[in-house]
């Protein structure tokens, strides 16, 4: 979380002497917000940071009801045989799984990340592209991990999937190389910085991929996550459009 500083009182200009002007009394200060992360962001922090309560610490019954519902499970909809099919389960539980989470180990590291990387990308894309791009990416992710696990009644649950779609998303506006300015920040406005940080992405879960039996993370979520955030963040990124848009132009008037 960010905190933003709290500017300092303007202090009291000494009074000339004679006939000067008196001091001016100082500006009112102005308080910043404690909590400056957008409301976007705090939005799902907060919804997912609540279900994961309910989920664990509410009675039992309504604990089973929620991970009934939200887990992801791939037999759901690789095959209707051999499982009492739920309607309700198959829709909710490609977005839901998000909202769940093993521990607070799990719940802590995710939530940590999205509030970091979901707060520069709102800054840039807006609530609408942050909200487009963190949902995308977990519904991409959640489809990879159905295709490919190994086990298709291992259920997955976390929001891995949507946060590593939001790191994508900050890594393509590295590679972005505009007019006006960088468009990620620090230090992934440098393109070596979002490479370096790309290739180790992808290295971690290829590790994970080999060990996948004996860790039991989805590394498939992970880089289906990643790859449609960066994806989409090329047609929602406001600046990289209007780039585009001049360059069209350029283009027709030589």
């Amino acid at each position: 979380m960010m905190i933003a500083d709290i500017g300092s009182p303007v202090p009291r200009q000494p009074g000339g002497g004679g006939g000067g002007m008196p001091p001016s009394d100082p500006p009112p200060r102005e308080e910043a917000p404690i909590f400056n992360a957008p409301r976007a962001v705090l939005g799902v922090v907060g919804l997912t940071a609540l279900v994961f309560l309910v989920s664990h610490y509410a009675n039992e019954e309504i604990a089973n009801l929620l991970f009934a519902h939200l887990v992801l499970l791939p037999i759901r909809f690789l095959s209707t045989q051999n499982l009492a099919y739920d309607w309700t389960a198959t829709l909710l539980s490609p977005l839901g799984h998000a909202l769940l989470h093993a521990n607070w180990m799990h719940l802590v590291v995710n939530m940590g990340l999205l509030l970091g990387f979901g707060t520069a990308l709102t800054r840039r894309d807006g609530a609408a592209g942050f909200l487009v791009i963190y949902m995308a990416s977990v519904l991409v992710g959640g489809a990879l991990y159905v295709a490919l696990a190994a086990d298709p009644q291992a259920p997955v649950i976390g929001a891995s999937g949507g946060v590593s779609g939001v790191m994508g998303a900050i890594c393509q506006m590295g590679f972005a190389q505009i007019r006006g300015g960088p468009l990620a920040p620090a230090p992934f406005h440098r393109r070596g910085m979002a490479m370096t940080y790309s290739l180790s992405f992808f290295s971690i879960n290829l590790v994970l991929a080999i060990f996948a039996d004996q860790i039991g993370i989805a590394w498939q979520a992970h880089l289906g996550g990643f790859v449609a955030g960066f994806l989409l963040n090329m047609l929602l990124d406001k600046r990289q459009i209007l780039a585009r848009r001049e360059r069209a132009a350029s283009d027709q008037d030589e």
